[in-house]
């Protein structure tokens, strides 16, 4: 069988243009949809299978497939389908639908999907196939790439390391990002390239506080328009997040980030690629945005924003959980454990410990700026204390003017650290004491412990160059002042008769 397509057309696209999921009334139809597309798959990623040209000018594909292997194939896909529901081929027909809009250009490059991160935050690129429901995704063999900015996009091989971990199947996970780690991110089926990723990261920024109406305190910045650049600046809004206290009054906040984006889309002004891929706009600080936008002064002025909002919620107790113990042919019941009651059988499961908590200690000098982070996950509700007074975000960001602030990941930023700022601290994720770090700043003229150790180190190791040195020399002397026996020569000591 043959197989032709214009070059100026995706195949792809062009084979799913007039045709939806529920179009295949029936399994005949739905094989030779899912045949087509792999033959297609295969003359857009395979060199082998290169253009002829022809009498006309549009290159066509030639693909021959025996007719023993398409009705063996056949077969062995009639027989699955009998243990496969519909919705399956439905999801696979919406995965290849997804691919084929990735591939641009009559070479099918692949385009990477644009994403945007917070510096510091810890994400999971996921990658994405198209697996047939006959085949098992654990026997594909997935690797990555990176190609950064700070590279110059040279390529690299990407392994499991304290930065990245591939710990999932199709999961590659980035811990603390770095404004370094922009650049784009390929995940490759059997090194054959799946997806991509275009990754830009947003530098950390201070942001405005402010708060709902009920508050009192200063209100959000709305909308704002500029026809003669054709933009608009408006706040973008993550969701809220979890309450701060349970049962009593607490306070929840949610992050808005300045973006832009054109204010009528049709109009070529401004003509920059960028608007048209992030068709829901640029953050004002990202390093994508065109100088000419980042200039105009109410884009360079407008900040990002922290909503802060009343919220009173209860408080989840767990059910209390009732054991029942059953005889050994689980008959007749010989207990029930109530909660409280300490019952322990050489039947029962061992109590879980609970993790130990982590505890460090670090010594930093005045004037000096340090980050103690609090390990979690996306979710978890997490809370600083000093001793054992918490710490409030707001009260903390308003009173000491962000010299001392907790950002969008629960880390406790010091700037220009203080001897004031010396205590302990501790780290509580879902009411569990997780971190307990004690600072201590010290005076910058004053001779710390370690200075002690290595002046101390310094002045023995001097000690010991002298030492060795001039046993050396003593060394020398001595053996220079012994007397060495007169040279007698060998007719000499004839002649004396020796």
């Amino acid at each position: 069988m043959s197989y032709r397509h214009q070059a100026t057309e995706d195949p792809i696209v062009s084979h799913r243009s007039n045709r939806h999921a529920a179009d295949y009334g029936n399994l005949t139809e739905l094989w030779d949809f899912i045949q087509s597309d792999n033959i297609s798959s295969m003359v857009s990623t395979h060199e082998h299978l290169a253009p002829r040209t022809s009498d006309s000018t549009t290159p066509e594909y030639n693909y021959q497939m025996a007719p023993l292997t398409v009705r063996r194939r056949k077969r062995q896909f009639e027989k699955f389908t009998q243990h496969v529901d519909e919705a399956t081929f439905k999801s696979y027909e919406e995965c290849i639908s997804n691919r084929s809009s990735s591939y641009v250009g009559k070479q099918r490059n692949l385009r990477p999907e644009p994403v945007l991160f917070q510096e510091g935050q810890s994400v999971s690129l996921k990658c994405i196939l198209c697996i047939r429901p006959d085949q098992d995704p654990n026997s594909y063999e997935i690797s990555w790439s990176a190609k950064l900015i700070v590279r110059k996009h040279e390529a690299m091989v990407i392994t499991n390391d304290r930065h990245y971990s591939k710990k999932d199947h199709l999961l590659l996970h980035i811990r603390g990002l770095r404004v370094d780690d922009a650049g784009i991110y390929t995940c490759y089926k059997n090194d054959l390239a799946s997806w991509a990723y275009k990754v830009d990261i947003l530098p950390t920024e201070l942001r405005e506080i402010v708060t709902e109406p009920e508050m009192g305190g200063k209100a959000a910045a709305g909308r704002q328009a500029f026809l003669h650049y054709n933009i608009k600046l408006y706040t973008r809004w993550s969701k809220w997040s979890e309450c701060s206290r349970c049962n009593v009054q607490g306070v929840r906040r949610k992050i808005g980030i300045c973006t832009v984006t054109k204010l009528i889309e049709k109009l070529n002004k401004p003509d920059y690629h960028v608007f048209r891929v992030y068709k829901n706009g640029i953050p004002c600080r990202s390093t994508l945005l065109p100088p000419e936008i980042a200039n105009i002064t109410a884009v360079r002025n407008r900040p990002s924003e922290t909503l802060l909002g009343y919220c009173n919620v209860p408080c989840v107790t767990p059910r209390p959980v009732v054991k029942q113990i059953k005889d050994l042919l689980g008959d007749s019941f010989l207990d029930v454990i109530k909660p409280g009651k300490e019952y322990v059988k050489y039947f029962d499961k061992r109590p879980t410990v609970p993790p130990l908590v982590v505890r460090r200690t670090f010594y930093v000098r005045e004037k000096e700026s340090i980050t103690l982070k609090c390990p979690h996950k996306r979710g978890k509700t997490v809370r600083w204390q000093n001793a054992t007074r918490i710490i409030q975000p707001v009260r903390l960001r308003l009173r000491l003017h962000g010299r001392v602030l907790i950002d969008d990941n629960y880390n406790l930023l010091f700037r220009r650290l203080q001897p004031s700022d010396s205590g302990l601290y501790g780290c509580w994720v879902d009411g569990q004491h997780c971190v307990s770090i004690k600072l201590f700043v010290t005076d910058p003229k004053q001779v710390s412990y370690y200075d002690y150790v290595a002046i101390g180190g310094l002045v023995g190791s001097v000690f010991l160059v002298l030492f060795v040195g001039l046993g050396m020399v003593r060394l020398g002397k001595q053996k220079k002042g012994r007397k060495q026996p007169p040279y007698i020569n060998p007719k000499q000591a004839h002649a004396l008769g020796m």
